[in-house]
């Protein structure tokens, strides 16, 4: 006989509690500032740089991605696809695509800041900045950005 799973309903708070503790879970810090979500499969952001970078099993820096050559849906876009494309051995390239999408959103905010409601948007080197340090702040507190 199958167990029956336990359900539980949350107030918001109590929601939002949990999501953050998740977040805090998943959160990961490395020398020089550089910091990584587990669910961005090997990508690490470098603020200082403004740069994501892919990170093998052997902690080795496989690709970079320049945040300040991704200020609009087509650069972004670009990159998604030359990723996809590359056969790399030990990475698994869909799961790092997807892990990088994810990178993407939680630092820029896509459908906020380049593609709302299919328009097309720009951002500048300044505005990447400050997503990035809003991101950072969020990160560090433990907060779901």
């Amino acid at each position: 006989m199958s167990e029956t799973p336990d359900f539980r309903v949350y107030s918001l708070d109590e929601f939002s509690e949990k999501v953050d503790a998740d977040f805090r879970a998943r959160r990961r810090f490395y020398d020089n500032n550089v910091i990584a979500d587990t669910v961005w499969d090997g990508w690490r952001l470098d603020p200082d740089r403004l740069a994501l970078e892919l990170f093998d099993t052997n902690q080795r820096s496989t690709y970079e991605v320049d945040l300040k050559q991704c200020l609009d849906s087509a650069q972004i876009l670009d990159w998604l696809v030359q990723l996809s494309s590359k056969v790399w051995g030990e990475h698994d390239m869909a799961k790092v695509t997807t892990g990088l999408l994810r990178a993407f959103d939680d630092i820029l905010h896509l459908q906020a800041n380049v593609c709302s409601e299919g328009a097309h948007r720009v951002l500048t080197s300044q505005r990447t900045r400050e997503l990035v340090s809003v991101f950072l702040q969020r990160f560090h507190t433990g907060e779901q950005p």
